[in-house]
């Protein structure tokens, strides 16, 4: 907010740190600081208040946003000056109102009407809600922010793992001493299917599959966390999830993760579990 006040003192500043040159012409700042009487004359004999109520109303409060504007404060309590919660930022539309107000005797300087002092208050409720809002807007991007390191770290965790695994394998058959390999057979073996490494069976259905899963998740997990995989287990259970749906939805999965904050869960929950589903498989 640019009052009339704040002007004036930015004109004067600009006069003292460029003082007119010796036999030369005026500046622009010059010019408008030796009309300044003239203005403020013009201002008052136009009723125009604001200067009077921009010097009354000044906020010199350290702990208000509006420091060194103008502020109305309410005076229910002595320490009021004090205390920034109790004051009111002077808006520019507001600022005319009650200007117009006091040459009307509907407000004084020192005291604006009832309807002034509902303005401000509206004024500052609607500024408070911006605030609030952006807050908001900030807070659930860092949640997101934060899942989606979660999501990374987990995938960077398994991605280290499986390569791990291939280094010690390779290391381990470059460790071992050669040996005549076995003379082949005359025929290819039938093919054999690989065994599976969890308890899923092919002829379960996908609810019993789903159970099958979570009991052998909570059996790896914590005392601290089984109740709370019990409690997902039963709720997805009723809402006929399975784990081909509870994958990711690149992956062809329906769960998403506005779904699962729905139900009260962690996202964080959501991506472990999802993880131990291709160990799982």
């Amino acid at each position: 907010m640019l009052f009339l006040k704040e002007a004036i003192t930015e004109l004067q500043s600009q006069a003292e740190s460029n003082p007119r040159p010796i036999g030369g012409r005026r500046t622009a700042t010059q010019w408008q600081l030796a009309k300044l009487p003239d203005i403020l004359q013009g201002e008052a004999a136009a009723s125009n208040s604001m200067p009077q109520v921009a010097d009354y109303w000044t906020c010199s409060n350290s702990q208000c946003r509006n420091k060194d504007k103008t502020c109305w404060v309410n005076k229910r309590h002595l320490d009021a000056r004090n205390n920034a919660a109790d004051h009111y930022p002077v808006c520019g539309e507001i600022f005319r109102q009650w200007s117009h107000e006091i040459a009307d005797g509907l407000s004084t300087v020192e005291q604006p009407s009832q309807q002034i002092i509902v303005l401000l208050v509206n004024w500052q409720e609607k500024e408070r809600k911006k605030g609030t809002q952006a807050q908001q807007t900030l807070r659930l991007a860092e949640d997101i922010l934060s899942t989606m390191n979660q999501l990374l770290q987990t995938l960077i965790a398994a991605q280290t793992q499986h390569l791990a695994q291939n280094l010690y394998g390779g290391l381990h058959n470059l460790s071992a001493p050669l040996s005549n390999p076995p003379n082949p057979p005359l025929y290819a073996p039938p093919y054999a299917p690989p065994a599976l490494s969890s308890p899923v069976h092919s002829n379960s259905d996908l609810n019993e599959i789903l159970m099958q899963f979570f009991d052998w998740l909570i059996s790896r997990s914590g005392e601290q966390q089984k109740e709370t995989l019990e409690h997902i287990r039963d709720k997805l259970l009723d809402e006929d999830w399975n784990l081909d749906t509870l994958r990711n939805e690149r992956k062809g999965g329906e769960m998403t993760m506005a779904i699962w904050e729905s139900y009260g869960f962690r996202l964080g929950t959501l991506a472990n579990i999802r993880c131990k589903i291709s160990e799982f498989k």
